[in-house]
């Protein structure tokens, strides 16, 4: 099977082009993992049935991604951050 093309939109290229050289090979890391198995994500339900969503934890921080994906396309929407706070 041939590999999956991997395609950003604008925001997310944006988003992403703001993060620091650590967060970016964590970010390296996750895509990887995304496209040996892109449905290692959670499914979104109702009108988003098509959008899959992918939580990972860096530092104290948990980033959400959202992508879409067939046999030939990984496209990355969307990227959310938190901040985790320890009481």
């Amino acid at each position: 099977m041939p590999a999956r093309q991997i395609l950003f939109t604008e925001s997310f290229s944006k988003y992403v082009g703001s993060y620091t050289d650590a967060q970016n090979k964590e970010f390296d890391c996750v895509i990887r993992k995304l496209c040996k198995d892109p449905a290692v994500g959670e499914r979104c339900c109702g009108d988003l049935l098509d959008v899959w969503v992918y939580t990972y934890k860096f530092q104290a921080h948990s980033y959400t991604l959202a992508y879409l994906f067939d046999e030939k396309e990984l496209t990355f929407l969307a990227s959310d951050i938190q901040v985790a706070f320890e009481p």
